[in-house]
Order: structure tokens, then C-alpha cells, then sequence
């Protein structure tokens, strides 16, 4: 955490690329809770989880999931 603290702006916006099942962006809002965090993923079918943990956590500085394909970054929404 200590290398988050030094490293994060003390506001601003996160974009995480890839977030999976949304274990690490769940668990490092509440540690920023200036920090607007973004999460994404390629596979739609992640965001229910990501959602539910977000929920679960309390995470009120959290978005929804946004669609992002890495490879193909033209295609982005």
C-alpha cells in the first residue's frame, strides 16, 4: 500500500485496463477515497462481478465497468 500512497494523485481519475473479477480496484478505492476509480474489461460477462464487489465494499468512488479491448483500442466505448 505504501508504494500506492506515494505513487496515486491525491484526486483525480483511475483508469484501470484489465480489471478482471475487480479484486484489486475494490480493494484500493476505499484506501483513495478522492480518487475516482474507472474499471474495464474486454469480457462484458466480468462487470456483474465487478459491480457486486464494488457494492459489497461500499465503494461509492468506483464507475461502472466500461468496455475496453486493449488490442483494439479504436474500438473502445
Amino acid at each position: 500500500m505504501k508504494v500506492f500512497e506515494e505513487l496515486f494523485p491525491s484526486k483525480g481519475d483511475a483508469l484501470e485496463v484489465a480489471t478482471g473479477a475487480g479484486s484489486h480496484i475494490n480493494y484500493l478505492a476505499p484506501h483513495f477515497p478522492t480518487v475516482r476509480f474507472q474499471p474495464s474489461d474486454y469480457d462484458q460477462s466480468a462487470f456483474e462481478t465487478i459491480k457486486r464487489k464494488r457494492l459489497e465494499g461500499d465503494n461509492n468512488n468506483s464507475a461502472d465497468p466500461a468496455l475496453i479491448d486493449p488490442v483494439n483500442l479504436a474500438g473502445c466505448r
